[in-house]
């Protein structure tokens, strides 16, 4: 606090200084037009020295009598007092400037703008205590603090971990946290730790409706992203909210009741993400013909899978973990078309029949194909060149990248498989010992892409596969 105070009056004693300089401007500017207006009176009183006059000699000691007279004026500064005032005004100046950070000149409008720039990335929230916790830098000093309460954008996102220590205090914390957002929209994150690892009783609704739920419900209406991890009762309570802005839904449960959870009052959402397991996401009531980008973990059988796509016709990004031991009976019905959908991706363990997978599909607007793996097969089998190309066939689509992991591949990827694919400009296909794309094939998407060099070189890029990881 003692340093805001000096910081003050530092500043209002630069104020001053500078006043006094303008005022000392001022003063000199009257007193050399003055100076000015007399010597030009005297000049024209002064007799032509070419006349010898006796009394001539007389009116030199009066012009210097007038100067003389102008200095001692008690009414009047003469200009070397107002230099050397001035010279001493100027000097502290400068002392007092020192004692200023330059940085507390920027404009305020520019220092929010500073501060957005250091958020995180639009898809993470920011978790209080961290080092983007925008209190941090609030405490740096008064006019920080000032600007930081002042922009709302630095509030608009939260990512809140509730434990059994959250106590009164850090409710009065979130209050006030989601007040400074004012009307901006927010993204909240809510995590919600079971009782096995300390935290709070997971069918304790009432705890959940009292502590947090009452406070983050009246900016229902301005939520934008919400990633729940949260018991099922609870998720249900939030989804039963107005949700006009909710563009982003994220939902991770425990609970592998059937419990549906209806959204129907979020008129702007067209993205959702189920990253556990545990709930079947055609459990979950939500308006699937919205929905432009997906992001699933549940395990679904390919039955499943084109059931629940079939619900997505709008369907555009598409990130989904298909598991399959046989081939099951879905030719029958033909492939599943998807018109709008640019990137597709499935994730499946090792060795089962991708090929029923890749068959079972047709991408007319088809951009981007990712096939992954949870392990790279070293296993025999052959790699689905030829479910690939009639995918593309059926599909009639334009793709321009194709990338897969864990794909059984005894053999590298050639040329033919690319001149096959001639829209194709970014093939990524690692096997158990890296890249299997051969160097001529390599050669070919080097001279689609303007890329290949003067001397071109043998090696094949080295793409290094991604172990056991599903998203």
């Amino acid at each position: 606090m003692s340093s805001d105070i000096d910081e003050h009056d530092t500043r209002k004693a630069i104020q001053v200084y500078e006043a006094a300089l303008v005022r000392l401007e001022k003063e000199a500017d009257a007193l050399q037009e003055r100076v000015r207006s007399i010597s030009e009176q005297e000049s024209q009183n002064q007799p032509d020295d070419s006349v010898n006059s006796p009394l001539s000699g007389l009116f030199r000691p009066l012009s210097a009598l007038g100067i003389f007279n102008i200095k001692t004026d008690p009414s009047h500064k003469t200009l070397d007092s107002i230099m050397k005032e001035r010279k001493e005004i100027e000097r502290q100046l400068l002392l007092h400037k020192h004692l200023v950070s330059g940085a507390q000149f920027i404009p305020a409008e520019i220092w929010s703008e500073i501060f957005l720039l250091c958020r995180p990335e639009d898809d993470e929230f920011v978790r209080w205590g961290t080092i983007e916790d925008p209190r941090r830098l609030a405490a740096v000093c008064k006019q920080w603090q000032n600007i930081i309460n002042a922009t709302p954008q630095l509030w608009s996102s939260l990512s809140l971990h509730i434990h059994q220590s959250f106590i009164t205090a850090q409710q009065g914390i979130l209050r006030v946290w989601l007040e400074r957002t004012r009307a901006a929209p927010v993204s909240l994150e809510l995590i919600w730790y079971p009782k096995a690892k300390g935290g709070i009783h997971t069918d304790n609704a009432k705890w959940f409706i009292d502590n947090i739920y009452n406070i983050i419900s009246p900016s229902a209406f301005r939520w934008q992203r919400l990633s729940l991890s949260l018991p099922e009762i609870s998720v249900v309570h939030i989804l039963r909210e107005n949700l006009p802005q909710l563009v982003h839904l994220s939902i991770t449960t425990t609970s592998t009741e059937l419990v549906p959870s209806p959204i129907s009052r979020a008129p702007a959402l067209c993205s959702l993400s189920i990253p556990g397991v545990y709930k079947h996401p055609l459990t979950l009531g939500m308006p699937w013909s919205q929905f432009t980008t997906l992001h699933s973990h549940y395990p679904l059988s390919l039955a499943d899978a084109t059931q629940f796509l079939a619900l997505c016709t709008n369907l555009q990004h598409c990130r989904i973990r298909i598991c399959i031991s046989t081939v099951e009976n879905v030719h029958a019905r033909g492939p599943l078309v998807m018109p709008k959908m640019v990137s597709f991706t499935f994730l499946f363990k090792v060795n089962e029949p991708i090929a029923a997978i890749i068959d079972s599909f047709a991408f007319p607007n088809l951009q981007t194909l990712e096939i992954l793996g949870t392990i790279t097969s070293s296993s025999g089998g052959l790699f689905p060149k030829a479910n690939i190309l009639a995918l593309l066939t059926r599909s009639r689509c334009t793709i321009t990248t194709l990338r897969g992991r864990g794909l059984p591949m005894p053999e590298g990827v050639d040329m033919d498989f690319v001149e096959g694919i001639p829209t194709l400009l970014v093939l990524e296909l690692a096997g158990s010992r890296g890249d299997v794309v051969t160097p001529e094939a390599h050669r070919i998407l080097q001279s689609r892409n303007g890329t290949e060099s003067a001397q071109e070189s043998d090696q094949p890029w080295v793409i290094v596969p991604k172990i056991g990881v599903f998203m």
